[in-house]
C-alpha cells in the first residue's frame, strides 16, 4: 500500500514536530527504524500513531527529566568544588 500525498504531509508534519522538540531519548533509534519500516509498508494508522506516541513521551517524560537535570547538575558541580575548596584550605 502507498501512502497518498495527504498521508505523507502528515507524516512529514509529525516528524518536524518531533525535531522540534531537540531531544533524542534513547529508544528513538529503535521507534526510528520501526517507524521508516511502517511508512515504506504504507501502514499509515500505525506509522502516525508511533511517531505521536514519540512526541508525547518527548513532551510528558523526557523534557521534564532534562530540566531537573538542568537544576541538579550545577548543584553538584558546585558541592563538589566547595568540597575541593575546603579540602584543599583544611590540608595546608
Amino acid at each position: 500500500m502507498i501512502l497518498t500525498s495527504a498521508q505523507q504531509i502528515e507524516l512529514t508534519q509529525l516528524e518536524a514536530n518531533q525535531k522540534i522538540l531537540g531531544i533524542v531519548p534513547v529508544l528513538t533509534s529503535v521507534w526510528n527504524k520501526r517507524y521508516q519500516r511502517l511508512k515504506q509498508e504504507g501502514k499509515f494508522e500505525q506509522a502516525k500513531t508511533l511517531i505521536q506516541g514519540q512526541i508525547a513521551y518527548q513532551q510528558e517524560i523526557w523534557i521534564p527529566k532534562m530540566q531537573i537535570a538542568k537544576i541538579v547538575l550545577p548543584i553538584c558541580a558546585l558541592i563538589l568544588l566547595l568540597i575541593f575548596i575546603l579540602n584543599s584550605m583544611l590540608h595546608r
